[in-house]
């Protein structure tokens, strides 16, 4: 290679590396000012709920919000031993676990396993699309982070519980009990909160009474009952 096309060559790798960074200040941006905007205002819509309505063409019902001291306390300690029990610990992202969840990949050569925290699935939820691939995970990976910053822990669970999806075409735990159950989340027992709860890894595809088809729904049942038992 000449030195003429040497210098051709990085100036050209300078472009794209100038341009990458800039699309990264832009992207940062917008998601900062949403994040500060949810903050104290609820979402009317999100990511995944304009996803199944535009593209699945599912009937979405609307988002019943409820503050996070109005949805019971049993619900909220479950939540987190289920889906991330360093939640109150991180900073967004739990490492180890993405890092397992890459070997586990790697194996099976797709990107079936995910590990993601409450906050990294709440920023799928908010802003980005269902499905798995190593794109969306490094956004939801740069929204996580950022959201960590901009909102405290109680307002991620909040969101998180109240978009949520539950069911097909139906978000929040509100919305959810409604739906499997035709009663306020208030009203639940114990098994049946379980139940909402295990099937948040698979909403659309399983009930509260069917996922025993699947053998990791099943294991997150059992897990919840024996930590957490009866009423």
């Amino acid at each position: 290679m000449s030195e003429r096309d040497s210098l051709a060559w990085w100036v050209f790798i300078e472009g794209v590396v100038r341009w990458v960074v800039i699309l990264h200040a832009l992207f940062l941006g917008v998601v900062f000012f949403l994040l500060a905007f949810v903050r104290f205002v609820n979402p009317p819509i999100t990511g995944i709920m304009l996803y199944r309505q535009w593209v699945s063409r599912q009937r979405v019902y609307p988002m019943v919000y409820l503050p996070l001291q109005e949805i019971p306390g049993d619900i909220r300690t479950m939540v987190v031993a289920l889906e991330d029990d360093g939640f109150y610990r991180h900073h967004g992202v739990e490492w180890m676990a993405m890092k397992r969840a890459l070997e586990r990949n790697m194996k099976l050569r797709k990107p079936f396993y995910g590990g993601s925290t409450i906050t990294q699935q709440l920023a799928r939820t908010l802003f980005l699309w269902p499905g798995k691939s190593y794109l969306r995970k490094y956004l939801e990976l740069l929204i996580a982070l950022e959201m960590e910053v901009v909102l405290p822990k109680k307002r991620i669970l909040e969101l998180y519980l109240n978009t949520a999806e539950w069911g097909p075409g139906v978000f929040g735990i509100q919305q959810g009990s409604f739906y499997h159950y035709r009663a306020p989340v208030w009203m639940l027992s114990r098994d049946q909160k379980m139940r909402l709860l295990v099937i948040l890894s698979s909403p659309v595809k399983y009930g509260p009474y069917d996922f025993g088809h699947l053998k990791i729904l099943y294991q997150r049942y059992a897990y919840l009952k024996a930590v957490f038992g009866e009423d």
